[in-house]
């Protein structure tokens, strides 16, 4: 007899008989699952029935509409990050949608320095959080673009570079120090 309570099925959750179904479908299929919040990544065999899995998926909860996009040009977005499928290997990048407007704080606004150095540190760091080696140097080419075009200068731009970059490698530090304690 199925146990009601829900089930955690790779980020789907359903009641057990579901879940059985759903299992039932990717049995002996590799397939990667991750979700966050209402975005989900999958990697898929080319012999999978997407239409079939989607069907399904769709015909249990009535308030949830799965849809699925297949990469173009040999990359996918997913969140913020663009993936790069390299055939045996990924890279990343930082993605932006087309409707993306570059409409940052302009320098000469009515607002503290710190607020203007925090929003360029910020984009710095996300691109060497997100960035493969590859990818890291166009990404700060267009962050440099983007904010000398809204007036910022170039001390402020290097500051902000500066301090992402040890921010960033001081984390990283500090991680590998943790790990080698345990």
């Amino acid at each position: 007899m199925w146990s009601e309570r829900p089930y955690d099925w790779k980020g789907l959750s359903c009641p057990r008989p579901r879940a059985t179904r759903v299992s039932q479908l990717t049995m002996g299929m590799p397939c990667f699952w991750y979700r966050y919040v209402d975005d989900v990544l999958c990697l898929i065999p080319d012999n999978f029935d997407l239409t079939s899995f989607l069907e399904f998926i769709n015909s249990q909860y009535h308030s949830l509409k799965f849809t699925f996009e297949w990469e173009s040009n040999g990359s996918i977005p997913f969140l913020d990050v663009l993936i790069h499928n390299f055939g045996t290997f990924l890279k990343f990048s930082v993605y932006r949608k087309p409707t993306n407007a570059e409409a940052y704080l302009h320098y000469f606004s009515y607002t503290s320095k710190n607020i203007k150095i925090g929003l360029a540190q910020g984009l710095f760091l996300r691109a060497l959080r997100i960035c493969d080696d590859t990818f890291l140097q166009i990404e700060f080419d267009h962050i440099y673009k983007s904010l000398s075009k809204l007036a910022y200068p170039d001390y402020i731009l290097k500051k902000s570079l500066f301090k992402a970059k040890q921010t960033f490698y001081k984390t990283k530090i500090q991680t590998k120090d943790k790990e080698i304690k345990k």
